[in-house]
């Protein structure tokens, strides 16, 4: 859900040469395809996960380095991720299946300022997603241990960017800018299906869990863009994970739970450009405090730390965990 200053300078720089965007090898409907479809991730826990409190795990491991390139967590700082996700359970046989609905509303925000040149006043840019995902799935179980999982995800997506022309160069190109990309709203819809293995298996000590997912997503804005096209996100992900939940003995004023998730995420499509990666590893950490004997609505809630590599955002943030076993 990034634009990079670089794609900025390109703008300008077309413009100011009176070159149209379409000459310029610039185009509005690609842009906001990779904008949506990185949205659908950032809306994925188990593939991308942003808090606060942003860090460098290297920097901290190897504080003698000097030349850690400080780019990702620039972007991360930039990127501010809510998520407030609640899992309906429908009907379901304990012995053949489970049938659920997965109701999610999220808020995406990019903010930061966008610079043509070091002479100049930075532009100040901020990007925000408004969110909404309706998800149906069956669990079916195929022995006590072995699970399979096929599901249906509909996204609703409302994008809306507020951008300040803060120099002479730019607000003098504000018009065909703004007509382009910038101060603008659009609105879209993804439909991603998917299916999920899961590998359970609970111990005296607590559980731990395997899990491989596949998502495709595909999609299109509800109306044409500045180079005459609907924006179309489409990708794929794969998603390979393992997760461990340690239960603590005595938990009457501490949390319930030490939980571990490490996962690998393959990418494919609009998503590998906002990303810069066909694949990257999560690396998450924390406890749990189970609060089902206070409400019905939220089974735990907890905090910890998630480490991304390899992927733009790399580096490390403070996460809260809602519902996240």
């Amino acid at each position: 859900m990034r634009k990079s200053n670089g794609l900025y300078t390109f703008i300008l720089l077309s413009l100011s040469s009176a070159v149209v965007a379409e000459e310029a090898l610039f185009s509005p409907s690609d842009e906001f395809s990779q904008i949506y479809a990185a949205s659908v991730v950032l809306m994925d826990s188990d593939a991308l996960s942003f808090g606060v409190g942003n860090f460098d795990p290297e920097q901290i491991l190897q504080s003698h380095n000097n030349n850690i390139d400080t780019d990702s967590i620039d972007l991360r700082n930039q990127i501010s991720v809510f998520s407030i996700p609640y899992t309906i359970e429908l009907g379901s046989d304990l012995e053949t299946y489970q049938d659920y609905l997965k109701l999610q509303l999220a808020y995406i925000k990019q903010e930061g300022d966008i610079s043509l040149d070091e002479m100049l006043t930075p532009d100040h840019d901020k990007e925000e997603v408004f969110a909404i995902n309706v998800s149906l799935g069956r669990q079916l179980f195929i022995d006590k241990n072995w699970s399979i999982t096929p599901m249906l995800s509909t996204y609703f997506l409302h994008y809306k960017n507020t951008h300040s022309y803060n120099s002479e160069q730019t607000q003098s190109l504000q018009e065909q800018l703004d007509a382009l990309l910038y101060n603008s709203k659009t609105n879209a819809y993804v439909i991603e299906p998917g299916v999920e293995f899961s590998y359970l298996k609970d111990n005296d000590w607590g559980s731990w869990e395997f899990k491989s997912e596949f998502h495709y997503m595909q999609g299109r804005s509800t109306s044409r863009l500045a180079d005459g096209k609907y924006a179309a996100p489409n990708g794929w992900r794969i998603i390979n994970g393992f997760k461990l939940k340690n239960t603590f003995a005595e938990a009457k004023f501490f949390a319930n739970d030490f939980y571990l998730k490490a996962n690998r995420v393959d990418i494919s499509g609009d998503t590998v450009s906002s990303l810069g990666t066909h694949h990257y590893y999560e690396l998450g950490f924390g406890i749990l405090w189970d609060i089902r004997n206070t409400t019905d609505l939220v089974e735990n809630v907890g905090i910890g730390i998630n480490i991304n590599h390899g992927s733009a955002v790399s580096g490390g943030s403070i996460v809260l965990y809602f519902n996240e076993w």
